[in-house]
């Protein structure tokens, strides 16, 4: 099964832009994300977006994953690095 639905979102001659900027924004917070982008007079626009099943299998791997790392995290203690020393010049065999 496929894993992406894609989109193509075309600007119309004609179309204003703030118009276009508003129903691309409109699409974007449907979760749709934008791959690419091109044109000059007729600007073209590639989204994409998981399929029902591809989007609904992350979030519940990332659920599963939340409370063990909230466990895991306060039992790690910061490691204090040393700041290295700078690394001495090559120098060069005396003729």
């Amino acid at each position: 099964m496929a894993q992406y639905e894609y989109q193509l979102l075309q600007m119309a001659k004609g179309t204003r832009l703030a118009q276009f900027n508003e129903r691309l924004a409109s699409i974007i917070e449907d979760g749709w994300d934008v791959i690419s982008m091109c044109g000059e007079e007729h600007v073209n626009v590639m989204l994409r977006r998981p399929t029902g099943q591809a989007a609904q299998q992350p979030q519940k791997t990332a659920q599963a994953q939340q409370p063990a790392a909230r466990q895991a995290a306060p039992a790690q203690a910061p490691q204090q690095q040393r700041p290295q020393a700078p690394a001495q010049p090559a120098r060069r065999p005396s003729q």
